[in-house]
């Protein structure tokens, strides 16, 4: 048996019941625990499920305070993390069941990006004749090689992960400097990498469902400004951190925006930052 905890904000509802109805469909999911930890109060409570809230601090939203208070609430010594606009095959569950064991984190080999916002009943017929629909999706699918080769990229940690929860705390966690959303899995990868944890990548296809974002709307595959500097300034702080030079893709993000790479990442992201970053104290 499986703890399943999603990890949600309000403004992914629609998002989290398509998710919800399609995980109904797997094969062992009516014997899982079940737990949605909301990003603050959250808007929904459906049936069969636990809900936890977790408020901001310093009014940023910290991806590793959601792991550590989901981790918790797990029952179970297998855990699955999802991201509450992920779909998986029918038999994804039983797949990832079978292949959780300590010191490995597990997750579906190829993911998909929908190209518009779907109904549920169209997102279950594109998981179950995927090859039929592919006009409809865009490859995503996650690097693992190395956090490194990773940056900007999808890494195992975001999505769909499964692992013990003794390797959980045997890792220590994740580090809550990260605030904003970004770069906290990065940033996990690399630190359960260099302590010799294993990723494994399973036969599975997971799709990421179209949605908004926090800083404003996605226009086709373009995101705001906002977003993109909360994370261009955590994937600067991430190199720091580990004493990388700025990768490449950082350096590209930065001219993009206009703005001098060696200003960014200097500290975690803070409430301070974020009004030298979007407000009238800007640092460049």
């Amino acid at each position: 048996m499986i703890s399943i905890f999603i990890l949600y904000s309000n403004d992914r509802l629609e998002e989290l019941k398509s998710t919800i109805e399609c995980l109904y469909d797997c094969d062992g999911f009516s014997s899982c625990q079940k737990i949605i930890c909301s990003d603050g109060k959250s808007n929904y409570h459906p049936d069969g499920f636990e809900v936890i809230e977790i408020q901001r601090e310093l009014g940023l939203y910290c991806w590793a305070n959601m792991w550590d208070a989901s981790v918790k609430k797990c029952q179970y010594e297998k855990i699955l993390c999802m991201d509450s606009d992920r779909i998986l095959t029918k038999n994804s569950l039983k797949l990832i069941d079978q292949s959780i064991k300590d010191n490995f984190f597990v997750f579906p080999k190829r993911l998909y990006s929908l190209t518009r916002r779907c109904s549920t009943g169209l997102i279950k017929e594109i998981r179950d004749h995927f090859e039929e629909h592919k006009h409809n999706l865009i490859p995503d699918h996650r690097v693992y090689s190395s956090a490194w080769d990773a940056v900007r990229k999808k890494n195992p940690m975001a999505g769909c992960v499964g692992f013990t929860k003794k390797t959980f705390c045997k890792s220590g966690g994740l580090d809550a400097n990260y605030r904003g959303g970004s770069y906290a899995d990065t940033d996990y990868f690399e630190k359960t990498s260099r302590i010799g944890m294993k990723f494994l990548a399973l036969d599975i296809n997971e799709l990421h469902l179209y949605h908004d974002y926090e800083f404003g709307i996605r226009i086709g595959q373009q995101f705001p400004r906002k977003l993109k500097l909360v994370n261009l300034w955590n994937g600067c702080y991430f190199c720091r951190k580990w004493d990388y030079d700025f990768h490449s893709e950082l350096h590209n993000l930065a001219k993009e925006l206009g703005v001098p790479i060696n200003s960014m990442g200097k500290r975690p992201l803070d409430l301070q930052v974020c009004k030298m970053l979007f407000g009238n104290n800007k640092i460049f």
